[in-house]
C-alpha cells in the first residue's frame, strides 16, 4: 500500500505477447510474469517466462480462449526476448520507419529524428537511408508529400 489513499501496488505483472505473421495469423507468443520493479537490461527476459496454462491458472482468467499455444512458436526461440535499452528501441522503429517511408519528404522527416532525439545512427540505418533515398529519388511519382 502506498500514499495518503492506501493504494494497493501489485508485487508482480503479468504480459502476453502474440506476434502475428503477414496473413494476421498468430505465429508465435510468450508470456511472463516480471516483479513490478525495475530488473535492468542485464536481465534475459526469459527469466520470467512462463507457460501460459500457468498464468491463466494464476490469475483465473482464460486469457486466449481461441489460441492453441501449442499452436504457435516459443517467440523467446525465434526472438531471444532480449531486453533493449531506450536508444536501441528507438533506433529499431526509425529503422522501419525509414524501410517504410514512400516519398523523400516521409524519409527525411523519419531522418531528422535522429537529430531530434540526439540519437547517433549505426551503419545499417546509414545505408538503409541512402538506398532508400536513391530509390525515390528515381521514382518521380512519390515525391508528393
Amino acid at each position: 500500500m502506498i500514499g495518503d489513499n492506501n493504494v494497493a501496488v501489485p508485487t508482480h505483472l503479468f504480459k502476453v505477447i502474440i506476434v502475428e505473421n503477414k496473413r494476421s495469423q498468430p505465429f508465435a507468443m510468450a508470456t511472463f510474469i516480471v516483479p513490478n520493479e525495475p530488473i535492468g537490461f542485464e536481465v534475459n527476459l526469459k527469466e520470467y517466462q512462463v507457460h501460459l496454462r500457468d498464468l491463466e491458472s494464476i490469475v483465473g482468467i482464460k486469457l486466449t480462449p481461441k489460441l492453441d499455444p501449442l499452436s504457435v512458436k516459443d517467440l523467446c526461440k525465434v526472438d531471444g526476448c532480449k531486453l533493449i535499452g531506450k536508444n536501441e528501441f528507438e533506433l529499431y522503429f526509425i529503422g522501419r520507419k525509414l524501410a517504410s517511408a514512400n516519398t523523400l519528404h516521409r524519409l527525411n522527416k523519419v531522418w531528422s529524428e535522429l537529430e531530434e532525439k540526439k540519437l547517433k545512427p549505426d551503419r545499417y540505418l546509414t545505408d538503409l537511408y541512402r538506398k532508400k533515398q536513391s530509390d525515390l529519388e528515381q521514382a518521380p511519382s512519390t515525391q508528393a508529400g
